[in-house]
């Protein structure tokens, strides 16, 4: 196995040990789309007889113990070439035919309650475009994992439709970042950690060219209820601001906090203004120079949304970004 920790950086193939191998035959690796479920098949294992599928989970860097997928799905035969659906729910696998050399028979199945993967997945689709023009756009889209500040996975939208496609798996809260050369970056936000709605999504991306004016929500920053630390998921965030900010040298930016119209006008201006002040020290400390960083607090006086319930509430509690030279 091999590991992308960067974009076309893979580390060295890894042969995955004894946990997994036998000294028989092992073939037809299929990894599922959560990324942590590997089904194979092999003749090295206790079995059915022939070739049997077999899974095993990657947890704290190590596989588990392989566990037979049974009957009837196994038999004294031979099956393998597995693939399970993102949601867990259905399989489709190849069963050789000795009756007729050389051919086989593609099989579905619903997979055993027992047997389906622990974390399920969907996926978000869109396009991402020129806000302006509405022209597609090439962009890196990339997938972190919030809790612990790692990528999980990236893509490209397609040069020519803008198209992009990226799979969510339960378990985590993730942040999706979309970025251009010469584009603000933008952020969004998927808590997967709890989450049983595994619809498939639909997000078209606007981005903004980086010049005077342009504004973006940060979706990923998070504080306390009436506090303004910034929470640990934020680190992943607000290093993407740093690093635009060190690739464009040049430009000066606004950070600005927003609340809802809960509190006093006077409470919520001065909570707004310590979040805004917050994301500004963290960047002083990555190194960007003051000059360069403007922090407001506007209170409840710029909602996105009407104050009319808990969703538009939340909208309106915000970190903005916007470029003001």
């Amino acid at each position: 196995m091999s590991f992308q920790h960067e974009p076309g950086v893979w580390t060295k193939a890894q042969n995955l040990g004894a946990a997994i191998n036998t000294g028989y035959d092992e073939k037809s690796p299929f990894i599922h789309a959560n990324a942590r479920t590997l089904f194979y098949a092999t003749d090295g294992r206790p079995g059915f007889g022939g070739f049997d599928i077999f899974w095993s989970d990657w947890a704290d860097s190590a596989w588990s113990k392989p566990v037979n997928f049974g009957y009837p799905i196994n038999n004294h035969e031979d099956q393998f070439s597995v693939y399970i659906t993102p949601d867990g729910e259905k399989g489709y696998y190849s069963h050789e035919e000795f009756t007729r050399e050389g051919t086989s028979t593609i099989y579905e199945f619903f997979v055993p309650e027992e047997y389906r993967v622990k974390y399920r997945s969907n996926t978000v689709k869109g396009i991402v475009r020129d806000k302006s023009t509405q022209q597609p756009l090439k962009a890196t889209v990339e997938l972190f994992n919030l809790e612990k500040n790692d990528m999980i996975s990236f893509v490209n939208s397609d040069s020519v439709t803008g198209s992009y496609l990226m799979v969510l798996t339960q378990g985590a809260d993730y942040g999706l970042y979309v970025s251009a050369q010469g584009y603000l970056f933008k952020s969004l936000n998927f808590n997967y950690e709890a989450t049983t709605n595994l619809e498939p999504l639909v997000i078209d991306v606007d981005l903004e060219k980086a010049s005077r004016g342009a504004s973006v929500v940060l979706n990923n920053i998070f504080f306390d209820l009436d506090k303004f630390d910034l929470g640990e998921k934020s680190r992943t965030e607000l290093d993407k601001m740093a690093r635009f900010l060190q690739d464009n040298p040049t430009l000066q930016v606004e950070i600005s906090g927003h609340t809802d119209d809960q509190g006093t006008d006077v409470y919520n201006q001065q909570l707004s203004q310590k979040r805004a002040k917050a994301v500004g020290e963290y960047l002083l400390k990555k190194g960007v120079p003051a000059a360069r960083l403007k922090e407001v607090g506007y209170g409840s006086k710029k909602p996105l949304q009407p104050n009319d319930s808990e969703a538009n509430r939340q909208v309106n509690r915000r970190i903005e970004f916007r470029i003001i030279h």
